[in-house]
């Protein structure tokens, strides 16, 4: 099973324990979903890349807050601060769009809202 743990690494080496807590999420998360091996490929590959963008989108936002700050302490004009309000809003809004498209990638399995269980379907 480490072979596809290896897959879904990410490209900066995380702290250790992290990593460890990490491999461990996703032995766990591979096991309760009972998927053959080219499934969990997919999954793990696909939540890389939802990551990734969530990693990209988190940056943009804290930048943007940055520059929120930057323009605050600079006495800047309400029009300033409106349009990078307006541009972190709009990050916030991207992040929010991607967190509802989470779902489960493997067909065959749904989530019960109920208990948070996942279920064959």
């Amino acid at each position: 099973m480490m072979p596809l743990i290896m897959v879904a690494q990410e490209d900066e080496p995380p702290h250790p324990a992290r990593q460890r807590i990490e491999e461990l999420r996703k032995v766990k998360m591979l096991e309760a979903l009972h998927l053959n091996e080219d499934q969990s490929v997919r999954l793990l590959a696909r939540e890389k890349e939802f990551r990734q963008s969530q990693k990209q989108l988190n940056d943009r936002r804290h930048e943007s807050i940055l520059r929120l700050k930057t323009l605050v302490d600079k006495k800047a004009g309400d029009d300033e601060l409106m349009k990078e309000m307006q541009k972190c809003r709009e990050i916030q809004n991207g992040i929010d769009r991607e967190n509802e498209g989470v779902c489960f990638w493997s067909e065959g399995y749904s989530l019960d809202p109920a208990n948070g269980r996942v279920h064959r379907v």
